[in-house]
């Protein structure tokens, strides 16, 4: 897990993070349907989206949820605070899931290992 902050640290502080406004855009290569949760809209008037550039597919998370609790436990680094009430799946397929908790997004991709990163995400305002 220390691997996977520091990639998603060094990432962020490289630049890669994008501001403005919109949905979060899945990788091409994960499309996302709607799984066994209910899909709820998530629409953002204004915020930030972000992409991170994955050094390996590997190493991540047993679970989308924790992979997402992972992404948020350091929010100086990551700008994503913890979820009080956990984070909420809200569509899943075979490569990636789509989570909701409060006002923020995420998208996290399941790797080669069957473990699971964030990549991606929107936090709005």
């Amino acid at each position: 897990m220390t691997r996977l902050r520091a990639v998603v640290a060094s990432t962020l502080l490289a630049g890669l993070v994008l501001t403005g406004c919109g949905k979060a855009v899945a990788p091409a290569s994960a499309p996302l349907t709607p799984g066994s949760t209910t899909a709820s809209p998530h629409e953002c008037a204004s915020g930030r989206v972000f992409a991170l550039s994955l050094v390996r597919d590997t190493g991540g998370a047993p679970t989308p949820e924790r992979a997402a609790e992972v992404f948020a436990a350091n929010p100086s680094q990551t700008g994503v605070t913890p979820a009080p009430h956990g984070w909420t799946v809200t569509a899943r397929d075979a490569h990636g899931a789509k989570l909701v908790a409060g006002r923020v997004e995420l998208h996290a991709v399941r790797g080669r290992d069957g473990t699971w990163q964030v990549d991606s995400g929107e936090v709005c305002n």
